[in-house]
C-alpha cells in the first residue's frame, strides 16, 4: 500500500533468492512509535505474495512505515521500505441542508460546507429519481454552491440526496439518525406564487342613508318651492293628506272645523270690505 489508505488492506511482497531463509515484516506508527505487527517467518521465494492483511480500523489514523527484510541461508539481507503511508478512516462531513421550503423563482444563495481531515475527492448528488451526478472537488474544505440546483426546481415536492467522498475513499454519513455510508437526504417544497388581488380602479362612491321621513320632507320642500301662491291652500291640503299617510296618524276633527271656520270668516271679511269700497265710491260720485 501507499499514500492514503483506509479499511482493510493487504500488504504484498516479493522475495527472490537461490536460497531464501526468512523474512521480517514490520508496520509502525511513526507518530506514536507503536508497531502494528513485527513478524519473522521462514520463507522460500515469493512473488506478489500477501504477507499480511491489515485492518487499519483497529489502530489510530496517522502516518505509518512498512519495513520488509529478507535473508538467505548465507546470511545476506535485503530490505525494502515503504514510508509515508497515511491511514485515514475518518469520514468527510457535509453540511446538512434539511427540509427546505420556498416560492418558485426564489434567488436565495444556497451553499453547503464540505470538509475532510486530509483531502476531498468528489461530491455526488441525485435530485428526485434522476441519474446520480458526481463533481470533482479538492482541499480539506470546500464550499459547494447548490443555488442553481435547488432554486430552479419546479413547483411541488422534491428529494435532494448527496454525499461527499475523500481521497482515501471514505464517504460521509447520511445524517445523525441513519448510520452508514448513505447519502444525505433533504425534502424540498417549492410553492407557487400566490395570486395577487387587483387594486380598485374606480373611486369609492359614498351615499348617505336617508330615512323615509327625510324623503317626505324633501318632497314637501320641492313642492313648496315650485307651487304658485294661488295653489298654496290646495297644496297644503295635499300635504296634510300626505303627512297623514306618511305618519300613519289621523288628523283631529277640530282641525278641519277650525280650517273651515277660518275660511268662512275670510270670505265674510272680503264681502264686507267690498261693500264698504262700493259705498265709498258712490259717496265720492255724489
Amino acid at each position: 500500500p501507499s499514500g492514503l489508505i483506509n479499511g482493510t488492506v493487504d500488504v504484498i511482497g516479493s522475495l527472490s533468492d537461490l536460497n531464501p531463509d526468512i523474512y521480517t515484516l514490520s508496520i509502525k506508527n511513526t507518530g506514536t512509535g507503536n508497531k502494528v505487527m513485527l513478524e519473522t517467518k521462514p520463507t522460500g521465494e515469493l512473488t506478489d505474495q500477501t504477507l499480511y492483511t491489515w485492518d487499519t480500523t483497529l489502530g489510530d489514523d496517522g502516518e505509518y512505515d512498512i519495513t520488509f527484510t529478507g535473508k538467505d541461508l548465507a546470511g545476506n539481507l535485503a530490505t525494502t521500505f515503504v514510508t509515508g503511508i497515511i491511514v485515514d478512516n475518518t469520514n468527510p462531513e457535509a453540511q446538512v441542508l434539511g427540509a427546505t421550503t420556498f416560492t418558485v423563482g426564489d434567488t436565495t444563495p444556497r451553499t453547503l460546507a464540505l470538509t475532510d481531515n486530509h483531502d476531498l475527492a468528489q461530491v455526488c448528488y441525485v435530485i428526485d429519481t434522476n441519474t446520480q451526478t458526481c463533481l470533482p472537488i479538492f482541499g480539506t474544505g470546500y464550499t459547494w454552491n447548490i443555488s442553481d440546483l435547488i432554486n430552479t426546481l419546479g413547483v411541488g415536492s422534491h428529494i435532494f440526496t448527496y454525499y461527499v467522498v475523500d481521497a482515501a475513499g471514505n464517504q460521509s454519513d447520511s445524517n445523525t439518525i441513519v448510520t452508514g455510508n448513505n447519502p444525505y437526504a433533504a425534502s424540498i417544497t417549492v410553492n407557487d406564487v400566490p395570486a395577487v388581488q387587483g387594486a380598485a380602479t374606480q373611486a369609492p362612491v359614498f351615499a348617505a342613508a336617508v330615512t323615509p321621513e327625510e324623503e317626505v320632507q324633501g318632497a314637501e320642500t320641492t313642492e313648496e318651492e315650485t307651487t304658485s301662491p294661488e295653489t298654496q291652500e290646495e297644496v297644503k291640503g295635499t300635504q296634510d293628506t300626505e303627512e297623514e299617510e306618511t305618519n300613519g296618524k289621523p288628523i283631529p276633527w277640530w282641525v278641519y272645523v277650525l280650517g273651515g271656520t277660518t275660511l268662512l270668516s275670510f270670505i265674510i271679511f272680503l264681502i264686507a270690505r267690498r261693500r264698504k269700497e262700493e259705498e265709498e265710491r258712490e259717496q265720492n260720485i255724489r
